[in-house]
């Protein structure tokens, strides 16, 4: 601003500008004697700065230094900043810390020891438990379960997948559907295994010799009448002339005296049959043999009679003969067939057959007779051949 010189304005004039040379000085002082920022002055004045230490704040004018307050950081003595969330800042921080791992930081000035079985990793505001599907053996460790173990939330250490159960992703258990099986440590449901028998989802039984378990079978049965089965996974039917019943493991003939109409039932041959190994019916003993027992067969002796179906042999009777023992003829008039005759004959010189089963001695005749001699009258006695 300028001003005319006016001679009656003059010591006005001088008395502004003296007072404001004096404000002038003053302030230059005041500035000169100040502490500047990140220093410190412990007598008040500029004269004796000293560099504040790091770590510390020290705003212009500081008499002395003082720690950079909890909660904040100072990166260097001059700035002052707050931390945020998830940073650790203690009193004298130069740079904020991440809260650690295994720790939580409530706020910004406190930290705190995380608690089995929680876990915190760095940068932690809370205590978290374990997620599902991992354990975590201290707070700073944090391993995922394998798909044959189970981890439901807070775990410290992984436990097999209980049997009766399959475990998805490490993470929950399900329970097993019958006729499933499922052991220690399952992923998924199976069905119960051939040759095993599962009563429930968490036991399976190996079947005994003799029954048959396919695939799902929750109790064991015998092998079926019918088949046979080798092992108790498989089953194979019997062929006709075999015989299976319920629990066979392997397949046999039909056995000697018995018949098999089909190949579940045996049935004991009757007297006077022949059932050979093998049978599906009773035959009957063929003629010209005899079968003692039905699993016997003989050729009869000849001069014997063996229709069909004799347990023994007999003589062919008399009357007739058996040029074979399995045929037997009657023997013509005149004609003579003792017991046992392969053939018939003629009846004796000298005698008589009345039947062909019986032979007699024709009386004798005396010396000049022209007709038979008349029979021996009763009450008489008449020698042979001599006089009555």
């Amino acid at each position: 601003t300028f001003y005319r010189w006016s001679p009656s304005k003059s010591s006005k004039m001088r008395g502004r500008l003296l007072s404001l040379v004096v404000c002038v000085a003053l302030a230059s002082d005041a500035a000169a004697s100040e502490c500047k920022t990140g220093y410190y002055c412990p007598t008040g004045t500029s004269s004796n700065q000293i560099l504040c230490s790091s770590g510390s704040y020290c705003p212009p004018g500081s008499t002395s230094q003082n720690l950079c307050p909890s909660g904040s950081f100072c990166s260097y003595p001059a700035k002052i900043t707050n931390c945020t969330p998830s940073q650790y800042c203690p009193s004298g921080s130069t740079a904020p810390l991440k809260c650690p791992v295994g720790s939580f930081c409530p706020d910004v000035t406190s930290i705190k020891l995380c608690v089995t079985p929680n876990y915190c990793p760095a940068g932690s505001t809370k205590e978290n438990p374990c997620p599902a599907g991992y354990y975590c053996s201290s707070p700073a460790s944090r391993l995922r379960c394998n798909y044959t173990q189970i981890c439901p939330i807070g775990t410290t250490a992984p436990s097999p997948c209980p049997p009766g159960f399959f475990c998805r992703e490490g993470s929950y258990k399900v329970p097993c559907d019958s006729p499933n099986y499922c052991p220690p440590g399952s992923t998924g449901q199976r069905k119960c295994p051939a040759g095993f028998f599962c009563p429930n989802t968490s036991t399976a039984i190996l079947c005994v010799s003799g029954s048959y378990c396919p695939w799902g079978t929750t109790a064991a049965a015998p092998c079926p009448g019918g088949s046979f089965c080798a092992s108790p996974s498989v089953k194979r039917s019997c062929n006709n002339t075999q015989v299976c019943l319920p629990g066979t493991t392997a397949a046999a003939p039909c056995p000697a005296g018995f018949f098999c109409a089909n190949s579940t039932v045996k049935v004991e041959c009757p007297a006077g049959r022949y059932c050979p190994a093998g049978s599906r019916k009773a035959f009957w003993c063929p003629a010209g043999s005899f079968c003692a027992t039905p699993t016997t067969k003989e050729a009869c002796a000849a001069g014997s009679y063996c229709p069909a179906g004799s347990t023994a042999q007999a003589p062919c009777p008399a009357g007739s003969f058996c040029a074979i023992p399995a045929n037997k003829t009657t023997c013509a008039a005149g004609r003579y067939c003792p017991a046992g005759s392969t053939s018939q004959a003629l009846c004796p010189a000298g005698s008589f057959c009345a039947t062909p089963a019986t032979k007699a001695a024709c009386a004798a005749c005396p010396a000049g007779s022209t007709a038979p001699v008349a029979a021996c009258p009763c009450g008489s006695f008449c020698a042979p051949g001599g006089p009555r």
